[in-house]
């Protein structure tokens, strides 16, 4: 690590770094988190009465169809506006 006020004298050699990424994994977390936190904190805990982790496994099986994040945003969304809670 770097300390406060420490500068490096040269960069740091990233050329030998590898990273794997793996979108797919990504979009099923972030759709399982944003699923999650509103089961934790919306303001109704019947959820207005949705069957919310039916909600899950319908909106869930359509990340498989998706190509882009755009494709998961628009899932999410999708998600959420089952609560009916504009």
């Amino acid at each position: 690590g770097v300390a406060p006020g420490q500068k490096l004298d040269k960069p740091l050699d990233t050329s030998g770094m590898l990273a794997t990424i793996d979108p797919r994994a990504e979009w099923r977390q972030l759709f399982a988190d944003a699923w999650r936190l509103e089961r934790d904190y919306f303001y109704d805990p019947d959820m207005h009465g949705v069957d919310w982790p039916a909600m899950r496994d319908r909106y869930g099986g359509l990340l498989e169809d998706a190509v882009t994040r755009w494709d998961v945003n628009f899932v999410i969304g999708e998600l959420i506006a089952e609560l009916n809670a504009s």
